[in-house]
């Protein structure tokens, strides 16, 4: 590895560090009840203010990142260029398509219930699906790299989800949402897709450094202490305890990583290289 690589290493992982923690406080920002004195996260407004319309926000989530993703390649802003899905190539990913979409939408179910139902269903069903999704990846057609898959999955996400709101009337009831004529709400639903793009970016380029697994484990740290000091909390004290426990952990017992994904990959060095020169 250059040393150039070697100095960029501790900037790229201040900028995801950065990214993480700015898209979870947009979000909770975003899903408000209007009162910014007052605001509440996004399991609260699933629950009290009864916006529980997942295919709604992760169709506008998925829509904004693939258009903005697609500006990206087609401007050359990326060090990528896009290939092209051919019919042999969508039936290797679909199966990472199909995982990617009910992933996404099994999240925002079990957000959804934490003070309702018991959310732990659909959290398995989400772990499930990026599980698969990632053991998947390994074996799918290895011409399509990272950009590509997540520029496809944001396709694909926003085709099956815009029907699927349809079908389960959520393109419907939405309608009637309190909130729904805010301009701030609107601002803060676009910022939130856009971020999330560059924290997928920032994501495929530093995972395969060194202390990635720690900087990660830190940055959900420090942004769940945040989080406790700005936010309403509604969780038990248990709970509390259990989620302190499996962040703490994960700083000091780092996930292993394999020989192959230690070997630098060029491609993943310079993919926010040009974005961010670009900026």
């Amino acid at each position: 590895m250059s040393s150039m690589s070697l100095v960029k290493q501790p900037i790229d992982l201040i900028i995801y560090f950065i990214l993480f923690g700015t898209s979870i406080f947009v979000n909770k920002e975003t899903h408000s009840s209007g009162d910014w004195q007052e605001p509440l996260d996004w399991p609260y407004v699933l629950s009290v203010l009864n916006f529980i319309y997942p295919t709604i926000f992760q169709g506008w989530q998925t829509l904004v990142g693939g258009i903005l993703l697609r500006i990206l390649l087609s401007h050359k802003c990326l060090s990528v260029s896009a290939t092209e899905l051919d019919k042999s190539g969508f039936i290797s990913l679909l199966p990472s398509f199909l995982f990617f979409s009910a992933g996404i939408v099994a999240s925002s179910k079990a957000l959804s219930k934490l003070f309702s139902d018991s959310p732990y269903f659909w959290m398995l069903v989400s772990l499930a699906c990026v599980a698969v999704q990632t053991l998947h990846f390994k074996i799918a057609d290895a011409r399509y790299t990272e950009v590509d898959r997540l520029y496809f999955s944001y396709i694909f996400g926003v085709v099956v989800l815009a029907p699927a709101s349809l079908y389960l009337e959520e393109a419907f009831e939405v309608l009637h949402f309190p909130h729904a004529s805010r301009y701030d709400f609107y601002a803060g639903c676009l910022l939130s897709g856009i971020l999330g793009l560059f924290l997928n970016l920032s994501t495929m380029k530093v995972q395969s450094q060194n202390y990635f697994s720690v900087v990660d484990a830190i940055t959900k740290l420090v942004t769940s202490v945040l989080a406790l000091s700005i936010f309403p909390d509604y969780t038990s004290h248990t709970v509390k305890i259990f989620v302190g426990i499996n962040l703490v952990s994960a700083v000091f017992v780092p996930q292993p990583k394999s020989k192959e994904v230690e070997m630098p990959d060029p491609m993943q060095e310079q993919l926010m290289e040009s974005v961010l020169s670009r900026a």
